[in-house]
């Protein structure tokens, strides 16, 4: 088989290639639909399930699955979640404030100074988190929320 030949598409090839230009069109009128995000999401999910069938029946095409990628990438990164971003990014520098936020609760906690271990806690909310991406709120029964956020939106809200 030469490279021309494996470069050409099969009929596997071209069905998904039409269903993701169809995903493409379909997600972009339910979105159009005063934001259909239920019909988005199911032509998302058949798109990605057809795409795991195509993979598991043969060789696939890498021209074919990085058109995908970057379609998907991009459609969820328009909802607001991040596609490819490493864990690493987050979780590193999260298990470290963790890591001090512990230490210093533990020296505080010595001296029984509960204002002090509160000033740690808004520390941690206020400032530490935020630079991450994550939002705590606190809630009138004394819990916490969280969510994760633009870093950027949280540094403006700060300033």
């Amino acid at each position: 088989m030469s490279i021309d030949e494996n470069q050409r598409l099969n009929d596997a090839d071209k069905e998904l290639m039409a269903l993701l230009k169809a995903t493409q069109e379909n997600v972009h009128t339910a979105l159009l639909d005063s934001i259909d995000t239920e019909a988005a999401i199911t032509h998302i999910q058949a798109l990605i399930t057809r795409t795991n069938v195509y993979l598991s029946a043969g060789v696939p095409k890498a021209l074919i699955l990085n058109r995908i990628r970057t379609y998907l990438k991009f459609i969820l990164n328009c909802f607001g979640l991040e596609y490819d971003k490493p864990v690493s990014e987050i979780t590193e520098p999260l298990i470290d404030i963790i890591t001090k936020f512990r230490s210093d609760l533990k020296s505080i906690a010595k001296t029984n100074d509960t204002k002090a271990i509160l000033a740690q806690c808004d520390l941690l909310r206020d400032e530490q988190l935020p630079d991450l991406g994550i939002r705590v709120e606190d809630l009138p029964d004394q819990s916490s929320i969280w969510k994760f956020v633009d870093p950027e939106s949280l540094k403006l809200e700060r300033e």
